[in-house]
């Protein structure tokens, strides 16, 4: 052989071998939520899997995090380790972002989708859900504080078609 053929041999092995890496790298995601918690997601074919990096701890012990569309916004709720559902909304928090690559991605695909500084699904309605965690928006982590309640009861009482009442963070 050569040795034009054998770099040429060389160079498709190089350049082979550098796109399965690159296919088997799993991207991660920087997030952030409402009230100030750095996440980490980690995001395949299958979904996202979360991970705390920085700020409030959840005071209830509830450590592991999942994600939940409500309607219109894409939240991650904190929940008692194992669980893998809530349908507790007072558990949730939406997601901020500037731009797409702050929300997490549908399977598939590269990016979430970022509007108003909410990560969302297009094709999502507001619903009373919505309303709520955006209510709760900025009063912390937890369900029982009087400013929670309240925000909660002012969030489920947006009306048909629900309508973020204007004290709270708007979508």
């Amino acid at each position: 052989m050569n040795r034009t053929w054998i770099v040429g041999l060389v160079l498709i092995a190089v350049v082979v071998g550098a796109a399965a890496c690159k296919r088997d790298k799993v991207p991660i995601v920087r997030l952030k939520d409402t009230e100030g918690r750095k996440l980490l997601a980690r995001c395949t074919d299958r979904g996202c899997e979360f991970r705390q990096k920085g700020g409030p701890q959840w005071p209830e012990g509830k450590t592991d995090l999942i994600q939940k569309c409500t309607g219109l916004l894409v939240t991650i709720c904190s929940v008692d380790p194992g669980t893998t559902s809530t349908d507790d909304v007072r558990l949730c928090r939406a997601l901020e972002c500037a731009d797409d690559r702050e929300c997490p991605p549908e399977p598939g695909a590269e990016a979430g989708h970022c509007i108003n500084g909410l990560c969302v699904d297009p094709a999502g309605d507001l619903s009373p859900e919505d309303s709520i965690v955006l209510c709760l928006a900025g009063k912390g982590l937890g369900t029982g504080s009087d400013e929670q309640i309240e925000a909660r009861a002012l969030g489920l009482n947006c009306g048909s078609p629900c309508v973020v009442p204007k004290t709270c963070r708007q979508p």
